[in-house]
């Protein structure tokens, strides 16, 4: 099983960052791997609550649904949750696991994201690249905020 992981440091607090992981309403404001998508979130932050989260480009309308269960959420320190594509190019890939983990950091927090339990080294890259891309537009998220 193969697993990544990455780090960023925020301009913002703890729950700050924590939220903007857990409320649909801010999930919508960041969450893509690139540029032109359309966002729509779900999000029930609690142990054995699910989110769903739907990106559409808004050129070629290809969707990418991202479900799963949260495991454990520790306002504003850790969540941890399953990861399972339900459309787009990668669906139907066995259940990953992927936790957050928010770390005060000066004025800011830095976040920890570990996704874990990838069959093979070509899925594990692409979410990569895509932690990666999402992982800069919540950062310029809150410069812009």
């Amino acid at each position: 099983m193969e697993s990544l992981q990455l780090e960023r440091t925020f301009t913002a607090s703890p729950e700050q960052v924590f939220d903007a992981w857990t409320r649909a309403d801010l999930l919508q404001a960041w969450f893509a791997p690139g540029e032109g998508f359309e966002i729509t979130a779900e999000a029930d932050p609690r142990p054995g609550g699910r989110f769903r989260i739907a990106m559409r480009h808004v050129e070629s309308g290809a969707p990418h649904v991202a479900v799963g269960e949260y495991l454990e959420v520790d306002r504003p320190r850790r969540i941890v949750c399953t990861w399972r594509w339900e459309e787009g190019d990668v669906a139907g890939q066995p259940e990953t696991r992927l936790s957050l983990d928010f770390e005060p950091d000066g004025d800011g927090v830095r976040l920890r994201l570990t996704h874990e339990r990838f069959p093979d080294g070509d899925l594990r890259d692409k979410h990569v690249q895509g932690w990666t891309s999402c992982l800069d537009r919540l950062v310029a998220h809150f410069a812009a905020a």
